[in-house]
């Protein structure tokens, strides 16, 4: 019974492993934007999830003098024309374990076609802002991520019950 439950632990944890590591490169995400704003060097990673948008933000410092906890990163949005989604001012968080990476999460709500992102980069050096569109499409189903994880939970599921069988016949004959 514990093989079984430890199966359904990882694939649990490999269902959701880009919400645990929350930011930085993610298994499943694409470059969206990578650049100068003003004194700082930009690169932002997207990674579609169902109705959400999970964004990951690296932000160096050009001159290499300020830490990236003393940056305030502020993002706005539009959704696709036509759609009534728009979000202003949101924050994102900033990881403990990877300096330079902040992390936000945007509800798309399956909202599909060309968002337009806007991010504002204040620092005591100086502030920048840049621009840049997305494209966001549904997903054709399952990727491989997601067969990867269904295949290691299964054979350990057959595994779990090969060793169950061959248990109670060796207890009882």
């Amino acid at each position: 019974m514990s093989i079984l439950l430890l199966s359904g632990l990882v694939f649990v944890t490999l269902g959701s492993f880009d919400k645990v590591l929350a930011n930085g490169p993610h298994l499943q995400s694409q470059q969206v934007f990578a650049g100068p704003v003003g004194n700082y060097e930009l690169k932002v990673l997207a990674t579609k999830n169902i109705g959400t948008l999970h964004l990951s933000i690296h932000v160096s410092d050009l001159l290499d003098g300020v830490q990236a906890e003393a940056l305030e990163i502020i993002v706005s949005g539009q959704g696709p024309s036509g759609s009534s989604l728009q979000f202003d001012n949101l924050r994102p968080v900033a990881s403990f374990s990877n300096p330079g990476w902040f992390g936000l999460e945007v509800e798309t709500f399956d909202e599909f076609g060309e968002w337009n992102f806007l991010i504002n980069i204040e620092g005591p050096v100086e502030a920048g802002a840049v621009g840049f569109s997305l494209d966001v499409q549904p997903n054709n189903g399952f990727d491989l991520f997601t067969w990867g994880a269904m295949a290691v939970f299964l054979s350990s599921l057959i595994v779990f019950i090969t060793l169950s069988v061959k248990r109670r016949k060796a207890r009882f004959g």
